[in-house]
């Protein structure tokens, strides 16, 4: 799952973001990219229920991205 999820990060960050929404999605891949090390170096906190793309995933949700973080994404 991780590395699906920072690979989508990747393609967003390749993307050309709407002008004046540059740092908005800036913030949202760095979040995903943070979000992703995070998990990596501490797997153990996704079987207790946290969740350390809940910052990025709701900063997408909140930019208009729909189905970013929700359990059927």
């Amino acid at each position: 799952m991780l590395p699906n999820i920072a690979k989508q990060g990747e393609e967003l960050g390749e993307l050309t973001p709407p002008e004046g929404d540059e740092d908005t999605v800036a913030e949202i891949v760095d979040g995903l990219d943070e979000g992703v090390e995070d998990a990596e170096a501490d797997p153990e906190q996704l079987v207790e229920g946290k969740n350390p793309l809940a910052g990025a995933s709701s900063k997408a949700r909140a930019y208009g991205l729909k189905v970013c973080g929700s359990e059927s994404s």
